[in-house]
């Protein structure tokens, strides 16, 4: 059965005050699920992490990528939550 993750990520404390918060980016990929009929089954969240470490480094997109199966989903709001460089977004889509 398919399912969808959605990756939520801040590298600072001050991000969650006064940047694209946690709370705001999973309303952001629940209402992005309920728009595309898709249900949200996990949001993985990863906090103090630079988007300059490459994901599979980052201690919780590593397990992300490590429940991900064959036609499953990942949404985040905004893809620099998720990669910093194309090149780490290129190697994880050859990857998946």
């Amino acid at each position: 059965m398919r399912k969808v993750y959605g990756y939520i990520r801040v590298s600072t404390n001050n991000q969650v005050e006064n940047g694209l918060s946690l709370k705001e980016q999973k309303r952001q990929i629940e209402l992005y699920g309920e728009v595309n009929k898709m249900k949200v089954d996990k949001v993985f969240t990863e906090r103090g992490v630079s988007g300059g470490v490459e994901l599979y480094k980052r201690p919780v997109g590593k397990l992300l990528l490590e429940v991900i199966q064959d036609g499953d989903a990942i949404i985040c709001s905004k893809l620099d939550r998720m990669f910093r460089s194309c090149l780490d977004g290129l190697q994880v889509l050859k990857e998946l």
